[in-house]
């Protein structure tokens, strides 16, 4: 059963991985990580989410510019093994609150129908009493925002949680990661916009309640892996590009996958 845990607080670490790293790093810690059990034997499943924004990109850009502190909404749905989905199944709305490298996620589970009529049109579902509060954060937050569609990612992810010696860990890889800027509806089967992610990578997520445990810190300095801000929202954004409203007379993002260096998003932009 899929983990339903309403609040997550931990320290988040993304990376680019090669493949090959992500092969070479899994052989090497076959003892310390344990396939998630939400996903096939070896921890392997589909996810896709629907992002929401203001018209003029406030989430998008609290990102790109840097803040240390930012919010997101979404509307997340796990793909079960046989694809099947309509209004009526299950999904998760997401509040992800991130402090510097400190994440909190919080989340309610309800229907796709329910998610979508609460988040673009303002109509609380019947819930329990213990989902109030954050049924109602995510109400305030799309309503004085006037939140909208904005972006679907989808991709398949390889899960695990670390051993006893290691609890809290939790580190996934992503790869086949694609966007949509049009036809807004999870489960469309229309043809994705492009890719985010270049075939021979992952990104790699690092979770853990205090801190990243030393044999993975190893690993990522004996391979010359360093830390990113990589976005998969910011990144279908800006592939697209159509939504920003502010003009821009250069858009430097990054590219892991030529320079293989760790790289800000530079965004010159006029008055």
């Amino acid at each position: 059963m899929r983990n339903e845990i309403k609040n997550f607080k931990r320290i988040e670490m993304k990376y680019i991985l090669t493949l090959k790293q992500k092969e070479d790093l899994l052989k090497k810690f076959t003892k310390e990580l344990i396939p998630d059990t939400n996903g096939n034997s070896s921890g392997n499943y589909k996810l896709e989410s629907l992002y929401y924004d203001t018209d003029d990109l406030k989430f998008y850009w609290e990102k790109a510019d840097g803040n240390r502190y930012r919010k997101k909404l979404r509307i997340r749905r796990y793909v079960d093994q046989n694809g099947n989905f309509d209004e009526n199944s299950k999904v998760f709305v997401e509040i992800k609150e991130k402090v510097d490298e400190i994440t909190e996620k919080r989340r309610v589970k309800m229907t796709y129908k329910e998610a979508k009529n609460l988040v673009e049109k303002g109509i609380i579902p019947e819930h329990k009493e213990q989902d109030k509060a954050v049924i109602d954060e995510i109400y305030i937050l799309a309503k004085q925002n006037s939140l909208k569609p904005k972006a679907i990612t989808s991709y398949d992810r390889q899960a695990f949680f670390g051993t006893d010696s290691e609890t809290g860990l939790r580190i996934t890889f992503d790869t086949e990661v694609f966007y949509k800027r049009n036809d807004l509806l999870l489960n469309n089967k229309k043809k994705k916009d492009g890719n985010i992610v270049e075939q021979n990578f992952t990104i790699m997520e690092v979770k853990a309640n205090s801190e990243i445990p030393e044999f993975i810190l190893k690993f990522l300095e004996e391979n010359n892996i360093t830390p990113t801000r990589f976005s998969k929202y910011c990144q279908a954004i800006e592939s697209s590009e159509k939504d920003l409203k502010i003009p821009l007379t250069q858009l430097d993002y990054y590219n892991f996958f030529e320079k293989k260096e760790n790289l800000k998003t530079k965004f010159a932009l006029t008055n």
